[in-house]
């Protein structure tokens, strides 16, 4: 521990030098102590001399540094596997009891030479070892990656993770780079070989068709130890048999895909369920049965997607609205549009207007109160724009000027529900081309995306969708979304995320109904496991949002067991968390009461049971292996964990020390302040004792 100083410690012989002659100075003189002994004035003299000095000792903003030496042991990082494949064994008794006792006991005995962290993993990491086996999804490349983040820069000796290997989600972890010095000493769990099993692998369908059609359907099978057994594939919908399919295993490893076309009978969602059956015995029965969906429609709506030039937007504008087969999408040239307006469910208005020539037929889509989206772009004549569309939007800017925009997605937005990699991408997004123009929306909308700078939110509206009118409208500023697609490849490896985030824009615009003053988002498929977060809507009889409704929310699962909930209310809307729910089908009554009125809604939606972890029914040896080989590591057996202990204790890893310093002002040590009042205080008795003042 030492004193620094903020200003120059060379002061401090100008400050003793002024505290002595000012002392000096006070007392050489002074007739109150000519009678008194010399060492009154004389001892005085001091105690001023000692008080003037300590209180400008302090204007040089002295600190005490303080070194610290902290010593941190080795940390073994144990990672255990919480996922439902764990229980696909046949130990599974063991892996629920025997084989939690004996990580602890293992975790217990490293922690007497070295920093033990017990973590558990599925789809996320926890720490703490809570291990009931029922993560729904396994994602081993999180694991490396939280891994990293934790231990990164810190004295990490070694990491057991036990595991099966096989995982579902996230990259494959064969091919993760793995930053971390430590060896990996892997723990196979599970069946590590061949189980008789007989699975449902995959259900390919659409999610969409139209009353009367006839939809595909394809669904692949694979087998494994069930060669010469006889097997048989049936569909119901609604307890109804609709196909059933008969055939043999033929060989040890064996794979089919049955391909087959069943008819839209009955509009709405539509539940089917598949079902496989073998005559030979089998362990994993989780993955016989499989859940699909389909929404049976009763029209197509039609799309038309006007422009006055050819541009790669509006290619992928088409091509993204063409794979929903209830839209029946038109590419139309506006300076040859004849058709009846009234045909059309959309307008999607790219560029325009492009000269004071399509104003007209502009004014003629308004007045029909078809809904429209307008992009505005480089060619827009935002004069015109702003003359026809006055009453929606204020447009004001200039056309030949061009700049390059960067947006930012509205955490608010609450419309619809945006796939959170276009979230966590966002900043990958191309800027968008626009003229340099300032827009904003005269009724009540959202803003779905807004322009940023560098990393200011600025909160000008880009992509606007309207709220409370009964013609729903959109507009966004800039074109060059081509690129946005083509990133979406690229990071993707599809471009199916962009699409779906443009047909979230699409059927948002042509939903029927939502120019109701209560309502409420909510989709009509989720998946087990996934929090379910809602929002409602509720409007004044002004169409404006209205703040202080009371809004409950009724839910009633398949086995009529009711459950009550409340919205709560966050700025100008309402939000309610279901939390994750359990598989099956639901239906709700929602009931909203704002002044003196009251509104109901009511519906339905389906949970769909998640089967990912019973499709792998032995451990993937292979990939824990090649984790324990990159790292220098070892693979071991449940049986074999003293053995780790033992490798482990033998690898002569140290502990680090680190040197930390630490700086507090010596102004806050009350002790130097006492002494301070104490010498002043005595000078002035004594002072005031002889006689003087």
């Amino acid at each position: 521990m030492d004193i620094v100083f903020s200003y120059s410690p060379a002061w401090l012989l100008l400050i003793i030098s002024l505290a002595a002659l000012i002392s000096y100075w006070f007392y050489r003189k002074d007739k109150a102590f000519g009678e008194q002994s010399v060492w009154i004035p004389r001892l005085l003299g001091v105690f001023r001399f000692i008080s003037l000095s300590l209180i400008a000792f302090f204007l040089l903003e002295p600190l005490i540094r303080t070194e610290t030496t902290e010593i941190q042991k080795p940390i073994i990082a144990i990672a255990v596997d919480n996922s439902e494949s764990i229980l696909n064994s046949s130990d599974s008794t063991y892996y629920k009891n025997d084989f939690i006792k004996s990580v602890n006991d293992l975790a217990n005995e490293l922690s007497e030479s070295f920093e033990v962290d017990l973590l558990s993993f599925d789809e996320s990491v926890k720490k703490g070892l809570d291990l009931n086996y029922d993560g729904k999804v396994s994602d081993l490349s999180n694991l490396l990656n939280e891994l990293e983040t934790r231990y990164y820069n810190r004295n990490l000796g070694a990491v057991i993770v036990a595991s099966d290997g096989n995982y579902n989600k996230g990259i494959n972890p064969s091919y993760a780079p793995i930053a971390l010095s430590a060896p990996f000493y892997t723990v196979l769990l599970g069946d590590t070989g061949k189980v008789n099993d007989l699975a449902i692998d995959e259900i390919i369908s659409n999610s969409i068709s139209f009353l009367g059609d006839d939809f595909p359907l394809e669904i692949n099978m694979n087998a494994e130890g069930m060669n010469n057994s006889d097997y048989s594939l049936e569909i119901y919908n609604n307890g109804r048999s609709v196909f059933e399919f008969k055939g043999k295993v033929d060989s040890e490893n064996w794979f089919k895909s049955i391909s087959t076309v069943l008819p839209a009978e009955k509009t709405g969602i539509q539940k089917y369920t598949v079902r496989l059956k073998s005559t030979a015995d089998e362990r994993i029965q989780q993955n016989n049965e499989g859940v699909f969906y389909i929404n049976v429609l009763d029209e197509r709506l039609k799309i038309a997607i006007l422009t006055s030039a050819p541009h790669p937007d509006v290619a992928v504008w088409r091509n993204a609205l063409k794979t929903n087969k209830n839209y029946e999408v038109e590419v139309l040239d506006v300076d040859k549009f004849n058709n009846n307006i009234n045909d059309y469910s959309l307008f999607i208005l790219y560029q325009l207007p492009a000269n004071s020539s399509h104003i007209t037929l502009l004014n003629k889509i308004k007045d029909a109160k078809i809904p429209y989206l307008i992009q505005i772009g480089l060619a827009t004549q935002l004069d015109h724009l702003g003359q026809v569309f006055t009453e929606n939007y204020t447009i004001e800017g200039n056309s030949s000027t061009e700049e390059n925009i960067k947006v930012k997605i509205n955490d608010a937005f609450s419309l619809f529900t945006i796939d959170k990699r276009i979230v966590n991408d966002q900043a990958t997004f191309p800027p968008l081309r626009a003229p340099l123009v300032e827009l904003k929306g005269n009724e009540v909308y959202q803003h779905l995306m807004t322009k940023q700078l560098g990393k200011l939110d600025t909160g000008i509206p880009v992509w606007l969708l309207s709220e409370s009118s009964d013609t729903k409208n959109g507009i966004i500023v800039g074109e060059g979304i081509w690129r946005w697609s083509m990133t979406s490849f690229s990071l993707y490896g599809s471009h199916d995320p962009f699409n779906e985030f443009l047909q979230q824009t699409t059927k948002y615009l042509v939903r029927k109904g939502r120019n109701k003053r209560f309502d409420i988002n909510i989709d009509k498929e989720y998946f087990e496991g996934n929090r379910i977060k809602l929002n409602a809507r509720l409007l004044d009889p002004s169409m404006e949002a209205a703040i202080g409704g009371d809004i409950s929310f009724n839910l009633k699962n398949s086995s009529n067991e009711v459950f009550e909930y409340a919205f709560g209310e966050s700025g100008m809307k309402y939000s309610l968390d279901l939390g994750a729910l359990e598989a099956g089908d639901y239906t709700y009554d929602a009931k909203a009461i704002i002044a003196s009125e009251t509104f109901r809604l009511n519906g339905s939606f389906t949970v769909k049971k998640m089967m990912l972890e019973q499709k792998d029914s032995h451990a993937n040896a292979s990939l824990m292996y090649q984790w324990a080989n990159k790292t220098g590591g070892s693979l071991y057996y449940p049986d074999q964990l003293n053995e780790i202990k033992d490798k482990i204790s033998q690898s002569n890893l140290s502990s680090i020390s680190y040197k930390t310093e630490s700086f507090s002002d010596m102004i806050r040590l009350n002790w130097l302040f006492f002494i301070i009042v104490l010498f002043l205080s005595v000078e002035w008795f004594l002072r005031r004792f002889y006689g003087s003042y």
